[in-house]
């Protein structure tokens, strides 16, 4: 869709009905001994059916805690949604009540986990796992539940599945074990899938099986999906548009193409910069981000990658940038927008400077 495009939408209580799923001014916070963590800070986004977007950024920005609050399982103490909203279908997900939330947790939205080794019960079978949320609420024989397990296993590609549902998750690789926990949350036939780090741990010949297989499910079924990833590198073939979260918030959002190739905030480029190339020289050291994320327990008053920033100006660190809507679904919340701010040299694109 072009960038100057406006999609028409039809609105029912300010809920955009075409969007399966729509977040707005979330903020999430953790009261602990220590004070109160802002883990989350307004944000903002939105999902269409059968689109599948990346939440990227470095680990403690607050993307596994969005994805949590989507599910339900902010726990309560110490987490609290502060104010905000989550709307999936046009229900409103902050006021549901437990009850609701099981009807809607694992059967219209699912969520692969961090560690299938930790996430994965191992005292249970493999296959009781996959069914086990599924079978919830229904009279389901022994028989059906297995053969449902062994399709599921199928679905994903494990072979020799009607072995594999009667083995225990020690039995079963990290590969393997991924692909059991991505047949647990298609198990129910969600309507949104939410993938935290769906590769962390596993070597490059399996995550790019994984990301595959991922792609191919969304492709057959139309499950939209959320892949929350630290890593660029495993997004580009799999997700239609990136938001790019920093302490909290989301600092830039749009396609996959505009971020990669016009990226607009400099902690984008800083992150673009820290993917590894082929083309680069073999002994080219890998770049990093100097500097420490904020601490938020007391999330700084300007611009909260400023004192990281090489372009960082002295507003940045006395005021907050707002969002810019630059285009439909494209933004960004940095100074150098600013008429008045200096030209610089945009740091960073998928091909470097």
């Amino acid at each position: 869709m072009p960038d100057t495009e406006v999609c028409p939408l039809t609105f029912k209580g300010g809920i955009a009905l075409n969007n399966l799923l729509e977040v707005k001014e979330l903020h999430i916070s953790f009261h602990t001994h220590g004070g109160k963590i802002q883990a989350v800070r307004g944000v903002n986004f939105d999902l269409s059916p059968g689109e599948a977007i990346a939440i990227v950024g470095e680990s403690g920005c607050g993307k596994s805690v969005t994805a949590q609050a989507i599910m339900g399982l902010i726990p309560d103490p110490p987490g609290r949604i502060e104010r905000g909203k989550i709307f999936f279908q046009g229900l409103d997900l902050t006021s549901m009540p437990e009850d609701g939330m099981e009807k809607v947790r694992g059967r219209e939205i699912s969520m692969i986990f961090q560690d299938p080794m930790t996430a994965l019960n191992p005292t249970m079978t493999i296959g009781k796992q996959i069914t086990e949320g599924w079978a919830l609420g229904r009279k389901i024989s022994r028989r059906n539940a297995e053969k449902k397990a062994i399709e599921m296993l199928n679905l994903v590609g494990l072979p020799y599945p009607e072995k594999r549902v009667k083995q225990y998750p020690h039995e079963c690789s990290g590969g393997m074990r991924q692909r059991v926990m991505i047949a647990m949350a298609l198990a129910g036939a969600p309507k949104l899938l939410i993938a935290d780090e769906p590769t962390t741990a596993l070597d490059v010949t399996i995550q790019a099986q994984i990301m595959e297989l991922m792609k191919e499910i969304k492709n057959q079924t139309g499950t939209s999906i959320i892949l929350i990833t630290h890593d660029l590198g495993v997004v580009a073939g799999m997700a239609s548009r990136i938001l790019v979260m920093y302490a909290g918030k989301i600092v830039e959002s749009g396609s996959v193409r505009e971020v990669f190739f016009q990226a607009r905030h400099p902690y984008t480029w800083a992150l673009l910069k820290s993917v590894p190339r082929l083309d680069e020289m073999k002994k080219q050291r890998l770049a990093s981000i100097g500097g420490q994320p904020p601490d938020l327990f007391k999330p700084p008053g300007g611009c909260a990658f400023a004192p990281r920033c090489p372009y960082g100006m002295v507003i940045c660190r006395e005021k907050e940038p707002q969002f810019v809507q630059l285009a439909y679904q494209r933004g960004v919340a940095c100074w150098l927008e600013h008429p008045q701010a200096p030209s610089v040299e945009k740091g960073a694109t998928a091909h470097g400077k």
